[in-house]
This record gives C-alpha cells, structure tokens and sequence, in this order.
C-alpha cells in the first residue's frame, strides 16, 4: 500500500468528540463510516462475531482492573487501558476519537479511555452492554490519592493520563473538593444517561462486595467455581 494511503487510513478516522454519530456533520459521517468499513476489510473475521461490546466505565480505583479480569475469566476479551493511545488523541487540548479502533481482538474495554467518552460508544455500538463500577466517595479520593503518590510524574501513554484526569476529575494532580466533586457527578451523569434503559447499564460496588452474583445475571453468564477478583488493590485495602 503506498505511504500517502496507509496515512489516510491511519487518521481519517479520528474526529473531534461528540456525544453521539448523529451530531457528526455529513464529511464527518462519512469518514466515520468509512473508518469502519476499513476496519471490518482489514479484519474480515468482525462480521461473524455478534457478542455485543461490554464496557467498563467507572473511574479508577473503584475496581476496573478486577472487573476486566472478572470479564476475562467469564470468557471475554478484555483489554485495560492498553488501548487508550489507538482510540484517543489530543492534539492542541483537542480530543479526537476513533471508536472504530475497537473492533478488533477484544470485546470488552474497561478503565478512563472509554469512561470519557461512554456516550459516544453507546451510540456507536447498539446493544452494547455498561458496566459502572463505584465505590464511596472518600474512600476512592484516599485510594486515588495513594496510586498517583505512588506514580509520581510517570505517565503510561504520553501525557494522556494527565488530559483524562483533568477532564474526568477537574485536576491532573489530586485536588480533595475538586476530584471527589467531578467523581460524584460523572456517577451521576451516566446513571442519568442510562435511566430509561436498565438493561444496558449495571452499576456495581466492588470494594463492598458485590461480585459473580451482580455481574453474571447482567451479562447472561453463569457463575464460575472461582472467587471474584481482586487485582490492583493498594495497600490499606485489602
């Protein structure tokens, strides 16, 4: 494929956010479209998978590295932020989105990427199934507060860590009122989202307790003979 090509595919489908397809202008669509058309030639093998996505969208450290390896044993494919750097970029404090990057080897995503732009994702992928993992509001600002002590200045993805937490929780650094404000307010936002449509949305409280008996009948799974996972868990929370 010539370089001039191979570049086109590479960036035409990353668009500037919108809270859904239907608010892309007509050359957007277009290209939307075509992104995804590209993607399915590229892998051929998407047309014959009908598992719906499931997205975990709750916000860091209220359980989203247990829940995908939760998702992972149930039999899906889950990938944790590893993904952030294909579907996200910010260029001049601008967020583009390519969405369409998802369809691939995995079914399910979980953690802030896709937290930041769940409504785009819900209107993207229909009968796609969300997963709100909470836990209280003090509690998750000590937690947070630990793991980006315990980070420092290190930053996985290029300083998109940064952009995502100060869009998700008002502040790059950890700022009490602020980030447990922002905190309570996106819980808020998606269950208001997802109010008239209780089947696609499953919130669940992980460090009290909530498990296989939440997380199974949600999904149409059965339970597994294991015990729920517990991964990524700080010092203090055991």
């Amino acid at each position: 494929m010539l370089p001039a090509m191979t570049s086109l595919k590479q960036k035409i489908g990353y668009l500037p956010e919108v809270s859904h397809v239907e608010k892309y202008n007509l050359l957007q669509k277009g290209r939307f479209y075509l992104a995804r058309l590209l993607r399915y030639l590229d892998h051929p093998q998407l047309s014959e998978e009908n598992k719906p996505f499931v997205f975990g969208i709750g916000l860091s450290k209220t359980g989203t590295t247990s829940l995908a390896e939760a998702l992972n044993i149930l039999g899906y494919k889950c990938d944790h932020w590893h993904y952030c750097k294909d579907i996200l970029r910010y260029e001049n404090d601008r967020l583009l989105v390519n969405c369409n990057k998802l369809l691939g080897p995995f079914n399910a995503y979980t953690d802030t990427p896709v937290a930041r732009v769940y409504q785009l994702l819900d209107s993207a992928f229909p009968g796609s199934k969300f997963v709100l993992t909470v836990r209280d509001e003090h509690s998750w600002f000590e937690s947070l507060l630990k793991w980006k002590g315990d980070k420092g200045d290190r930053h996985s993805t290029k300083g998109i860590s940064d952009f995502l937490h100060q869009d998700l929780y008002g502040s790059a650094v950890p700022d009490r009122d602020t980030n447990i404000a922002a905190f309570c307010q996106y819980n808020d936002s998606v269950r208001e989202h997802f109010k008239d449509r209780p089947g696609d949305l499953l919130v669940m409280n992980i460090t009290t307790g909530d498990g296989w008996e939440t997380l199974c009948p949600f999904l149409g799974e059965t339970v597994p003979e294991v015990p729920f996972p517990k991964k990524n868990v700080s010092v203090g929370e055991q």
